[in-house]
């Protein structure tokens, strides 16, 4: 490598976090020469080797272009990343993950682009147009944009204990319903599930499932209205050019309901690269969704 790459590696490693992609079935990466296919074939080791293959996986359907390196582009604005591509292109990266681009609370901290306000448009990161232009130049330097989709939940409006106490006050618990319905509309209080906090040894059992995580998140329900919102989402995405998509909270998520949204990223990209965010260090938690697709955690 000339001093200019060398420089351009130093530079990135310093930024952000290099996601040696753990997306074998079950398997914790330690390097890029554990990395295995679904159908349990070694990667190349060599670290200037980064191309993406087509794997078809019987227990996992929806694995479809599969970048081997990924660069976590963690709160940056489209127009930042694409500014990048050519560094990551030379650097050894097939793909970048983007932020959330739905419309949240703000775009100024990066856990704001995890509480979604609508997922009607793309606001905080970049426009629409900036987004089709950063996949745009991305696929002609054959590198995956993927979208980080936030489906489990809407934004907070109101604190755990505010929803503790309007458990028993029926006033209190219409007007925090009300704020819902005024900060999601077009989603009324019948999208959300009803209000259950997760207790502390639920996160990683059956109960983990329709909760609002620790009492403030807006959990929502996989209802005609809610899913037809969401494929909206999906279609603007790929109509910019995303073609891989990583799942927020997904083990907060009935597998039917990913297995859904999976089935209709398919029948409109069908090379869509897909995973899930799963934080557990369980084997059984991730073998809940690997027949539909693979999984991350942060071990």
């Amino acid at each position: 490598h000339g001093s200019d790459q060398r420089e351009s590696m130093v530079r990135m490693r310093s930024e952000t976090v290099l996601v040696l992609v753990l997306l074998a079935q079950g398997l914790h990466v330690q390097s890029a020469a554990d990395i295995m296919t679904p159908c349990g074939l070694s990667w190349p080791a060599s670290p200037r080797v980064h191309q993406g293959g087509n794997f078809a996986a019987a227990d996992a359907p929806c694995i479809g272009l599969r970048p081997l390196t990924i660069y976590h582009a963690f709160h940056w604005r489209f127009k930042n990343v694409r500014s990048k591509l050519d560094d990551l292109k030379n650097t050894g990266y097939d793909a970048v993950q983007i932020s959330p681009a739905q419309k949240s609370i703000g775009d100024g901290a990066w856990w704001e682009r995890y509480q979604p306000v609508s997922h009607q448009c793309i606001e905080g990161l970049g426009s629409k147009e900036e987004l089709k232009e950063l996949c745009r130049a991305a696929n002609e330097r054959k590198v995956m944009v993927i979208a980080d989709i936030v489906f489990n939940h809407m934004a907070v409006v109101a604190g755990g204990d505010e929803w503790r106490r309007a458990q028993n006050d029926k006033g209190f618990k219409n007007e925090l319903l009300g704020r819902i319905e005024s900060r999601f509309a077009p989603l009324t209080r019948d999208d959300f599930n009803p209000w259950k906090e997760c207790k502390p040894d639920d996160w990683d059992n059956e109960n983990r499932f329709e909760v609002w995580g620790d009492g403030s998140w807006c959990d929502l329900k996989p209802t005609e209205r809610v899913m037809g919102i969401h494929k909206e989402h999906l279609d603007q995405l790929i109509e910019c050019g995303v073609k891989g998509f990583r799942f927020d909270a997904a083990k907060h998520i009935r597998p039917k309901t990913l297995s859904d949204y999976c089935d209709y990223i398919k029948s409109k990209c069908p090379e869509a690269y897909i995973y899930f965010e799963v934080l557990s260090a369980d084997a059984k938690m991730h073998l809940e969704t690997t027949p539909i697709a693979t999984s991350t955690d942060f071990k």
